[in-house]
């Protein structure tokens, strides 16, 4: 009797390495979380590898600047697709047909993950999101954000304690739980007061992911 279809078996590294030792057509489902391309937080992992922005690359001087702008957004564009398109081959090779794919994206930055899927080969079921009743991305408090921009001191008037645990934490593993101690201030400057208790994010907020299936071999 062969036990290995009852065990689980984990391959630690480069996901882009990894799926390459798969075996053609070897994988019945893939669930995928990549980079969203929008530096989340300004992490550098999440700007998916993409080039510094030279938009005056070859330009002429008579250029206007928003064409400038234009030609990178474009540059930007492809680069972002591309870099999805490399990993997508490789798991298309993986899959089995009809195997199917679930792949996350950023609400700004899906279309480009769906359009790389479907280079490669795959047919686009659908999407489906995760709905968010907190908001998603982290909120952008505008008064803390005018105040900082005039370099107002803000006076601090609570103090609190906030238990963070392993699931909300890129820094904490399952079942870990540490404290943090947050400062509650009040707005300095008036247009800080003006604008206290708004901010960017919307409520409800929703995480796309783009279902794909790999195609049948016909006869």
């Amino acid at each position: 009797m062969d036990t290995r279809s009852s065990k689980i078996r984990l391959l630690h590294g480069d996901c882009f390495k990894r799926m390459l030792e798969l075996d053609e057509n070897s994988v019945q489902a893939l669930i995928s979380d990549p980079p969203y391309g929008l530096s989340f937080m300004g992490k550098a992992w999440d700007r998916l590898a993409l080039p510094e922005p030279d938009p005056a690359a070859d330009l002429e001087a008579s250029d206007l600047e928003e064409e400038s702008e234009e030609k990178w957004d474009v540059q930007q564009i492809h680069a972002h697709q591309e870099w999805h398109r490399q990993w997508c081959k490789a798991a298309f090779r993986a899959l089995m047909p009809g195997g199917l794919i679930k792949a996350f994206g950023g609400t700004r930055t899906f279309h480009r993950l769906a359009a790389a899927m479907k280079d490669v080969g795959f047919e686009i079921v659908g999407v489906e999101a995760w709905c968010y009743g907190s908001g998603f991305p982290k909120s952008l408090d505008i008064s803390k954000a005018i105040d900082r921009h005039l370099g107002a001191q803000r006076e601090v008037i609570q103090e609190r304690t906030m238990i963070q645990g392993g699931g909300s934490s890129l820094e904490l593993r399952a079942g870990e739980r540490r404290e943090v101690q947050a400062n509650i201030t009040a707005p300095s400057s008036d247009l800080a007061k003006k604008w206290a208790g708004y901010g960017t994010a919307l409520k409800p907020a929703w995480e796309p992911f783009v279902v794909g299936r790999k195609p049948f071999k016909t006869e």
